[in-house]
C-alpha cells in the first residue's frame, strides 16, 4: 500500500486540530483529530477501535499483528495540547504548521503529535516493505495533558487488548543543539494540583473606609506565599525532600545549555543547588510552583476595594521515590500552623501521582541505547524529567 502524503503533509494536518483537553470548547476538534487517526490507520491496514471513558475524550487503539511467534510492542502518545495563542510569545500561528531555522514549528510538534506521527509513518513504511518484525498496538489517548484520570480505569478493562510485551512512550526531546544528543528518558516527577482559598469578610469594601484596619485577603495570602520561600527560592515546607530515591544515579549532561535557556527564556539567573545543572535540578529534585493568584479587582482602571477573597493555584512536583501524600500532608500542617486564626482557608487538591525511575540496565535499554548511539554518533543521555507521565505507574 502505497504512502500518498510525507510526513511533513501529515503533520501539517495532525497540528490543525485545536485538541486542547483542558478546553471543554475543543470537543469538535477532539472529535475530528479522533476521525483522522482512525482513518489514517485504516488506510495503512491497521484494525482500530475507539475507547471510551466516563468524561475523559476518546481513545485511538490500533493494533497490527504478523506473527504469535514476534514479540509485540505497544506505542503509547497522546494527541491533546495545551492552549496556544500568538499572544503567548508565538513567531506564527500555533496550530498552523510553519518552518524555520531548519524546524517545523506549531502546537504539539514536540509534544505529542510530531513524535507520535513519526512512529506512525515509520511503522506505515515497515508494513508495506514487510520489514516489520514485531507485532505493533497503539494507544493514544486524549487527556494527559489533564492527568489521564481515567486511562488506568481504561487500562484495567482492557487487558486482554492491550496485552504486550514492551511499551514505547512516545514523546520527549532530545538534549543540546550542535551535535545533538538522544535520550533515553528514565525517569519523571510526580505531580499533584492544589488550589487554596483565603476568605477574610463577608464582602468587599471600600479602600478608603476601611483599609489597613480590617483584615484584606490579598495581603494575608500574600503573607503566607512569602513563607513558603527562601531568598534562592527553595522551598521552606519541612520534610520538602524526605524520601528521594536513592538508586537515582547523577550523570553530566553533554552539554552545559544554560546561556541558551537563559537567553530563549529571558531570564538573569537560574536557582540551582550546589552540585546540579539545569536539568539534574528539574529532574531529581521536587518543587513548589505557584501557577495562578486571583484576588480583588484586576479590570480596566481601578476599583478601590479591600478583596474579601484570594486564592492561588500551586502545582507540586515530586521527586522519584518520594510519597506524594507524606509532602502533602506536610503542606497541610504548613498551612495550619500560618494561616491567621482571622482567615478562613480551603485547600482543594486534585489529581496526584508519584515519581518513577525505570531500570535502564535491562537488556532493551542497552539494545535501544546501542541503535540510538550508532544513528546519531553521539552518546546516549539518561534522563531524569522534569514533568509526570503518570500512565507509566500504571503501565508498569
Amino acid at each position: 500500500m502505497n504512502i500518498p502524503q510525507t510526513y511533513r503533509e501529515l503533520l501539517e494536518q495532525f497540528i490543525t486540530f485545536r485538541t486542547i483537553s483542558t478546553d471543554p470548547n475543543s470537543k469538535a476538534d477532539v472529535q475530528a483529530c479522533i476521525t483522522w487517526l482512525d482513518k489514517l490507520f485504516k488506510k495503512h491496514g491497521l484494525e482500530t477501535k475507539i475507547l471510551s471513558g466516563k468524561n475523559a475524550n476518546p481513545i485511538v487503539f490500533a493494533q497490527h499483528f504478523i506473527n504469535k511467534k514476534y514479540q509485540t510492542f505497544l506505542i503509547y502518545g497522546h494527541y491533546d495540547v495545551q492552549p496556544a495563542t500568538r499572544s503567548d510569545g508565538w513567531n506564527s500561528e500555533p496550530f498552523k504548521l510553519s518552518e524555520h531555522d531548519d524546524r517545523y514549528w506549531g502546537r504539539g510538534v514536540i509534544d505529542n503529535k510530531g513524535q507520535l506521527l513519526l512512529h506512525l509513518v515509520t511503522i506505515f513504511k515497515l508494513i508495506k516493505s514487510g520489514k516489520l518484525k514485531y507485532n505493533v498496538k497503539f494507544l493514544i489517548e486524549g487527556n494527559e495533558e489533564t492527568g489521564s484520570a481515567e486511562l488506568a480505569g481504561i487500562l484495567k478493562q482492557n487487558l486482554e487488548l492491550l496485552r504486550t510485551d514492551h511499551i514505547l512512550i512516545s514523546d520527549g526531546t532530545l538534549v543540546g543543539t550542535s551535535p545533538v544528543s538522544p535520550v533515553i528518558e528514565v525517569g519523571f516527577r510526580g505531580s499533584a494540583n492544589l488550589t487554596l482559598k483565603y476568605t477574610t469578610a463577608k464582602n468587599n469594601v471600600h479602600s478608603g473606609i476601611y483599609g489597613n484596619t480590617i483584615p484584606n485577603a490579598a495581603h494575608e495570602l500574600c503573607k503566607f506565599l512569602s513563607l513558603l520561600f527562601d531568598d534562592e527560592d527553595q522551598v521552606l515546607i519541612p520534610n520538602f525532600t524526605n524520601g528521594i530515591d536513592p538508586k537515582v544515579k547523577i550523570k553530566p549532561y553533554p552539554q552545559d545549555n544554560s546561556a541558551k535557556i537563559k537567553d530563549q527564556l529571558g531570564i538573569q539567573k537560574f536557582f540551582l543547588l550546589n552540585g546540579l545543572e539545569f536539568h539534574s535540578r528539574t529532574g531529581l529534585h521536587p518543587a513548589l510552583i505557584i501557577t495562578g493568584l486571583s484576588t480583588g479587582y484586576t479590570g480596566s482602571g481601578y476599583s478601590n476595594i479591600i478583596p474579601k477573597e484570594a486564592e492561588v493555584k500551586i502545582n507540586f512536583r515530586f521527586a522519584p521515590g518520594q510519597d506524594p501524600e507524606f509532602i502533602l500532608e506536610q503542606f497541610r500542617q504548613f498551612i495550619a500552623r500560618h494561616t491567621p486564626i482571622f482567615v478562613t482557608y480551603k485547600l482543594s487538591e486534585d489529581f496526584s501521582c508519584k515519581g518513577i525511575l525505570l531500570d535502564y540496565d535491562q537488556p532493551l535499554f542497552v539494545t535501544i541505547k546501542n541503535i540510538l548511539e550508532k544513528v546519531y554518533g553521539q552518546e546516549v543521555v539518561y534522563k531524569y524529567v522534569g514533568g509526570s507521565l503518570p500512565i507509566i505507574n500504571d503501565f508498569k
